[in-house]
């Protein structure tokens, strides 16, 4: 075959083979979304139907109830170094740590759910839950949620949100958010003992 014909016949394969490429390029199917990214929450409600929030969590607790706009903390506990128990601290940075973990828990992702049936609650750590949130919603209905045990890959959380009596898997960071609001809270009503300042004096009028 000529030189030249075979230089041409090779720049036409190689153009092919391009065009090919960026065609199935084109087609390909958009990758999967990240984990959980494409679940339904655990609870069919917004958290502005939350009137009150009770947190059990190791030593941890919390408990607050919506006062108008913003939170009344009840009690917060846990291993701190001034004591078990602090006053309210109240203030708008509380509102924002207390919608901040409501928002967190409403939105939880189910990453997959099965139901329980003759199982025994304690193969998902269930039976003596390591952690407990319970929300009171606005029409009086309450919804809890139970923290299990991880999964044996270690990237999820066995759970069940009663009612109904299924369990879900849920991601592992909800541990670490309760953590955090409880220690932001800690920090912002200050040693334990000391009386909760006024609304009017520290941020804002009592709700």
């Amino acid at each position: 075959m000529d030189p030249n014909r075979r230089i041409a016949l090779s720049l036409a394969v190689i153009a092919v083979s391009v065009a090919a490429t960026a065609f199935a390029w084109r087609l390909r199917p958009p990758p999967p979304p990240p984990p959980a990214a494409s679940n339904v929450p655990v609870f069919a409600f917004s958290p502005a139907e939350v009137a009150s929030i009770r947190v059990a969590a190791g030593e941890r607790r919390l408990e607050a109830r919506r006062a108008g706009a913003g939170w009344e903390v009840s009690r917060i506990a846990g291993p701190f170094e001034a004591g078990e128990t602090v006053p309210r601290p109240p203030g708008e940075e509380v509102d924002g740590v207390v919608n901040a973990l409501v928002r967190d828990v409403v939105a939880l992702p189910v990453i997959d759910r099965f139901p329980r049936g003759e199982t025994p609650l304690a193969d998902f750590g269930l039976a003596e839950p390591r952690a407990m949130i319970e929300l009171g919603l606005v029409g009086g209905t309450t919804r809890r949620l139970e923290i299990g045990s991880t999964t044996i890959a270690a990237n999820a959380t066995y759970a069940r949100a009663t009612p109904p009596d299924d369990v879900i898997e849920i991601g592992t960071l909800l541990l670490t958010a309760i953590d955090a609001a409880t220690w932001r809270l800690r920090g912002l009503a200050g040693a334990a003992g000391e009386p909760a300042p006024a609304r009017g004096a520290a941020g804002g009028s009592p709700g």
